[in-house]
């Protein structure tokens, strides 16, 4: 999952972009803190977009609105609704091309699908364990050997 990340960075300098028009070295925290703050912060992040939202709306939408009908196809609309929050808060006017703005859209949104995905087929611990895999592999791994 991160290769599209590295990729699509690789092939758009979308980071290289970022940190200079925000006056920075990177866009990453540095080792040691990163160890510490990307775990939690996948760990928030996915308690904020999806184990609050999903359930909460699942609940009204499928057993209330829908009296326990439709609980897959809702969960879907929800939680494709849910994985773009972060990519649309990010990504829609970032600096660059916009062609480098839907290719960092469409990488966000598929690493955000993901734990979405695993919260549907192996409920929300699996969710939290892709996501903080996601942010050590970028932010901690790749972060330390490309600031």
């Amino acid at each position: 999952m991160v290769r599209i990340a590295i990729v699509v960075d690789t092939l758009t300098g979308w980071t290289a972009i970022a940190v200079a028009q925000m006056h920075l070295t990177t866009i990453h925290i540095r080792w040691p803190m990163s160890l510490i703050i990307y775990p939690g912060g996948a760990a928030i992040s996915n308690i904020i977009f999806y184990l609050v939202p999903i359930p909460l709306v699942l609940w009204l939408v499928s057993s209330l609105a829908f009296r326990g009908q439709w609980q897959t196809p809702t969960f879907w609309v929800v939680g494709a609704i849910a994985a773009a929050i972060e990519p649309v808060l990010q990504d829609l006017g970032s600096p660059g091309h916009p062609w480098m703005m839907v290719a960092t859209f469409a990488e966000d949104y598929a690493l955000n699908i993901a734990p979405v995905y695993a919260f549907q087929w192996a409920e929300i611990g699996a969710s939290v364990v892709l996501r903080t895999a996601i942010h050590v592999v970028w932010h901690v791994f790749w972060g330390a050997i490309h600031p």
